[in-house]
């Protein structure tokens, strides 16, 4: 059985050959233009699919059926059945719910054509962001021990570095439920090389575990966080980020 926080990172040249089960936490990080990802869109889009794509969002909306379509096959992959056999939708707060089958959990993130899709028997939260020149850093939304880390760094390490803390911040709001009722400044990350090894909040420490990595996609570099629970907690009803 996996251990809650052990994720398993896929790229699109792992799929055809990957040996995935069901108690696995799986992130896939492609490019949907990417010829390999092409099995993964199979699924027709269904009712529920077409609705949610009407829906506003922060991600891509012209891709936003191949994310669908290639998140419900990377479920069939976990649950060992068809793509078609899965169904996904909002719940009232807009996060992405499995309808069918039971006992998975998913999260989305796209930036364009590239998606990052995450799979799991635990609450799971993951996130992508672009990494550039023009990042901007937004100091309200860190914590004070983080503004004081940042401030010792040169510019283009303080960009990636906020980059890694926002997109751990980003994927620990969809993990927990909670959106931005969470104040992201009394969030606080620690990592431990390209790794997550602790969020603290409101007093309490090492509610998540993950992992944070950089990769290139089209020659793009990008940043990417995932997160799942280590234990329950509360939600409330608050819009999603995807």
């Amino acid at each position: 059985m996996a251990k809650r926080g052990e994720i398993r990172w896929l790229e699109a040249d792992e799929l055809a050959t990957a040996a995935i089960a069901e108690s696995d936490t799986c992130a896939l990080v492609a490019d949907l233009r990417n010829p390999l990802i092409l099995p993964l869109l199979r699924p027709a889009p269904t009712a529920s699919d077409y609705r949610d794509e009407a829906r506003p969002g922060a991600s891509d909306r012209a891709y936003f059926l191949a994310r669908r379509a290639a998140l419900r096959s990377l479920v069939g992959l976990c649950a060992n059945c068809s793509g078609e056999a899965v169904h996904i939708g909002y719940d009232e707060p807009g996060a992405p719910r499995v309808k069918t089958p039971a006992g998975f959990f998913v999260s989305a993130s796209g930036r364009g054509s590239l998606a990052a899709l995450a799979v799991s028997p635990f609450p799971v939260g993951i996130d992508l962001e672009i990494l550039h020149k023009d990042v901007e850093i937004v100091k309200s939304v860190l914590h004070r021990v983080e503004r004081g880390e940042l401030a010792d760094l040169y510019d283009e390490h303080k960009r990636r570095q906020f980059l890694r803390i926002w997109t751990a911040k980003e994927a620990f709001l969809k993990a927990v439920g909670l959106g931005l009722n969470i104040d992201p400044a009394e969030v606080l990350i620690e990592f431990s090389d390209e790794c997550i090894e602790c969020i603290h909040y409101r007093g309490e420490a090492d509610l998540l575990s993950g992992g944070v990595t950089r990769r290139f996609f089209s020659g793009v570099e990008t940043v990417l966080a995932c997160v799942t629970l280590r234990s329950a907690s509360p939600t409330v009803d608050t819009p999603a980020i995807d």
